[in-house]
């Protein structure tokens, strides 16, 4: 119980740095819930273990290193870069083409600053999936020597074993039996849409399927303490394939710990003990563990199943399992509309029935691993499950919901924690506290607040423009964005979409052709439901209900420049005034100044990404906006927004918000 009580104390008081006021309330209560169920003795122990980890986690972030000629090891190896551990500090190195491998040594020399990388609305924030890793710096201009060169490596005997594959299963392959992702292929694609990502990966559940199928083999012949150990030596070459992936790495840790407690000291420590030891080994060596989802999901998911299994003894088999299903279900909510801004209702039923044949599928290519070569089975299988999943995926019902945040996946999990724990002990009230429950859940997935106010965002699509609008719950799309790098629509705006509860647009206009406004219209098409699409200035003025959208650029069959062919649209939401200027230039606003006199407004997206094309500073003082969007990528290639064009800004008393440093901006009218 006591390392229990230290494993709660550490994992809590690691995340403090992050969540301060949170992990401060959580650790007083619980502090009193062990002063009141457990002796003093202990309950100290939780608080001053709390105290001091907590105390220490603000000096985990070190102090900016000094780079100059050091000696360290390749311990991560990525397709365009590589993670550089060296002095105890870790450091992110661009590599194009990178042919390193893990275990090489060099000696590195460079200019090193903190991560500054840039990210758009809905995608990975690269620079705080870093820093949740230990890694808080970059390597510019980086110039290496390799001092020592890995003999074994890793990914030329995983592409050999994979060549064996057809090019359309090899990434499924890949993905299943090394955990690579390849969220670019199709087939994974659907499987992530369908909220079945965690099978497609290796996972704990099939490490320990394996484990076991290997266990129960060689009992047959030798006894079952043995047995154990010659199925761990027999996956422990299959498991440095796949890099250490932590749900592998825990749970093998876990089974030798629990080989020692059973066969060494006799059952002297409960599983509890075990699964909490286990979590102080990884924090021990890696306190960053602490802010990443794969610990925490694993550790209280572990703690999850060990609850819900024996507090129900009361249960038949089969009712337990239901109830283990449905409260897995619920468990995943939180993470599920963190990652997918969705949740599927029929994941929790597809998961179990899916899981056998990929489990069946990773056995053979484990025997394929290990030389006897089972590719046609592998094949066959795998065309199999891909025409299962087909036929599900139009059965799927997805519903489109916001992130939760922690505070309020704190909450949505404790009320589950507390209802498990009311039915554990037969107290009557518990269906009546669980429909309130699930009614609360419902009316978190209804989308009510798209009746109750109108809004506007300038989404962060990088070095483009897309601008959302809903208007008395009118859903519209004022140009896509559009990269060459990412799916602009897949990868921003879908999700962008979900996040708001929208199932469809009622109108998707586009100012002009260039690619960075209209290149993700085709992928747009292609995965959401769009009911209007408008491209020319013969539509405007544009009557949405009793929303009237203007375009102010009245001469755009005369113009030979592109930019200058850009839609300049205006309206009012709550006689708020707002005008976007597409790339319209310098000539295009002396024609509206000319055109429309008595001209004002209240934010101005502000023309070609703040390119000192446009934005004059007559433009600027004729309209005399109160705020000016900039939507623009970080650290673009164009250099904008020009220094010229954010003086005029300033010089004017123009608020100025950015879309690279502030991320999606959005204003709401009631």
């Amino acid at each position: 119980m006591i390392i229990f009580i230290i494993f709660i104390a550490v994992w809590l008081a690691l995340n403090f740095v992050k969540f301060p006021i949170l992990i401060s309330l959580l650790g007083v209560a619980i502090f009193i819930y062990f002063l009141k169920k457990i002796k003093l003795k202990k309950s100290l122990i939780f608080f001053g273990s709390f105290i001091l980890i907590s105390t220490l986690s603000f000096y985990i972030n070190k102090p900016l290193p000094s780079i100059d000629e050091n000696f360290g090891i390749v311990i991560l190896s990525k397709e365009n870069y590589f993670i550089y551990w060296s002095k105890f500090t870790k450091y992110y190195v661009y590599n194009e083409n990178n042919q390193l491998q893990i275990g090489d040594i060099l000696s590195l020399n460079g200019n090193i600053q903190n991560n500054n990388f840039a990210f758009l609305e809905s995608s990975l924030n690269f620079n705080e999936y870093l820093k949740n890793k230990g890694v808080f710096y970059q390597i510019n201009n980086p110039k290496f020597e390799i001092i020592f060169s890995n003999p074994i490596r890793l990914n030329e005997i995983k592409n050999n074993f994979l060549s064996g594959f057809s090019t359309e299963n090899r990434n499924f392959i890949d993905s299943l039996f090394f955990a690579n992702s390849h969220y670019d292929d199709q087939f994974i694609s659907l499987l992530s849409s369908m909220h079945l990502y965690r099978l497609m990966s290796t996972s704990g559940l099939i490490i320990y399927s394996l484990l076991n199928g290997l266990i129960y083999i060689l009992s047959l012949k030798i006894n079952e303490k043995y047995a154990k150990i010659v199925a761990l030596i027999i996956l422990s070459f299959y498991l440095i394939f796949t890099l250490f992936k932590f749900s592998i790495l825990r749970l093998t840790i876990l089974f030798v710990l629990r080989w020692i407690n059973q066969y060494i000291l006799k059952n002297k420590f409960s599983y509890i003990t075990i699964l909490s030891f286990s979590g102080l080994l990884f924090l021990l060596f890696n306190p960053f563990l602490a802010y990443q989802d794969g610990f925490t999901l694993g550790y209280l998911m572990s703690l999850l199943i060990y609850f819900t299994r024996n507090s129900f003894s009361f249960l038949k088999s089969f009712k337990k399992k239901i109830l283990l299903t449905i409260v897995i279900f619920l468990f995943f909510i939180p993470f599920e509309s963190q990652y997918y801004h969705e949740i599927s209702l029929f994941s929790f039923v597809i998961t179990p029935l899916l899981t056998p044949l990929i489990i069946l599928i990773s056995s053979f290519c484990l025997i394929s691993f290990y030389g006897i070569r089972l590719t046609n089975i592998i094949e066959n299988l795998t065309n199999f499950l891909k025409t299962i999943v087909n036929f599900i995926n139009p059965l799927m019902i997805n519903i489109h919901c916001p992130e939760m945040n922690i505070y309020l996946s704190i909450i949505f999990e404790g009320i589950l924690i507390l209802l498990l724990y009311i039915f554990s002990i037969r107290f009557k009230p518990f269906y009546k506290l669980s429909f309130i429950y699930l009614t609360l859940l419902v009316l978190y997935f209804i989308p009510l607040n798209n009746f109750i106010y109108d809004e506007i965002s300038f989404i962060n699509v990088g070095q483009g423009d897309s601008t959302y609008i809903r208007y008395n719950n009118q859903h519209i799309l004022i140009d896509t964005g559009g990269s060459l790098y990412n799916d602009i629509a897949k990868e921003c705006l879908i999700p962008f979409f979900k996040k708001r509860r929208i199932y469809h647009l009622d109108y998707v206009i586009t100012t002009h052709n260039d690619f960075d406004h209209v290149g993700a219209l085709d992928s747009l098409i292609n995965n959401f439901k769009i009911e209007n699409y408008i491209n020319s200035d013969e539509n405007f003025p544009l009557q949405i209900n009793d929303l009237t959208i203007y375009n102010l650029n009245s001469k755009i069959s005369s113009q030979d420049d592109e930019n200058d062919r850009s839609l300049v649209l205006y309206f009012s939401l709550n006689e708020t005034k707002i005008m976007l200027m597409g790339d319209a230039s310098t000539k295009i606003e002396n024609n509206i100044m000319n055109e429309y006199s008595n001209l004002s407004c209240d934010i101005l997206k502000i023309g070609h990404h703040g390119s000192k094309t446009s934005t004059s500073e007559d433009f600027i003082s004729f309209l005399n906006p109160k705020k000016a969007i900039i939507s623009c990528g970080l650290n673009n290639y164009y250099g904008h927004p020009d220094p010229y064009v954010i003086s005029v800004l300033k010089r004017y008393n123009v608020a100025i918000l950015r879309t690279d440093l502030m991320n999606t901006i959005s204003f709401y009218f009631s």
